[in-house]
């Protein structure tokens, strides 16, 4: 059963809960340990000797182009389900 227009989250409000995770996960991934050891930072690669700001700046947008692709995997799966169910 389909939910009604009046029963549907926005699309608006679906982005900012996103990018509100993602601001999280960016703000919290410069701080927590690493399980291994590893002292590597992606920061390095784009800023010499980065700030925490700097380094959840590149997490921030890491996190952004992982969600992108995830959206872009579940979308490709949606569409082609529905082009089975149509035929």
């Amino acid at each position: 059963m389909e939910a009604d227009e009046s029963e549907r989250l926005p699309i608006w409000k679906i982005i900012l809960l996103v990018e509100s995770v993602a601001l999280v996960i960016g703000a919290v991934t410069p701080v927590t340990p690493s399980k291994t050891g590893g002292d590597f930072n992606f920061a390095d690669w784009f800023f010499d000797d980065p700030n925490y700001f700097q380094d959840v700046l590149v997490a921030f947008v890491f996190t952004n182009l992982l969600i992108a692709v995830l959206g872009l995997i579940i979308f490709a799966i949606i569409k082609i389900e529905a082009r089975r169910g149509e035929r």
